[in-house]
């Protein structure tokens, strides 16, 4: 029985850690200004007929990239969670 225990552990453990390096590689890119490569749903936000930025759905995580007005920012949300970890300022990408 603690075998199986065992092994279910370390099965999740393992689940988390691949979670945890894919929503790194893509906030690593989202920082660099490069779209997440690890995400399965992207949604473009738009506000009065007018592109405001791009909000992509990885495994476990959100990552929100507004290119507006000449700002950049890039944020993510951690199980999609409304705070977020990290923040990025930075130029515009075609500026």
């Amino acid at each position: 029985m603690k075998k199986n225990v065992k092994k279910i552990l370390i099965a999740i453990i393992i689940i988390i850690l691949i979670l945890a390096i894919l929503g790194t590689v893509d906030y690593i890119r989202a920082n660099n200004k490069q779209k997440p490569i690890f995400t399965y749903k992207e949604e473009i936000i738009n506000s009065d007929n007018m592109y405001v930025g791009t909000k992509y759905y990885g495994a476990g995580y959100t990552i929100l990239i507004l290119d507006y007005c000449g700002n950049y920012e890039s944020k993510i949300f951690p199980l999609g969670i409304g705070t977020f970890a990290w923040f990025i300022n930075g130029s515009c990408s075609n500026q």
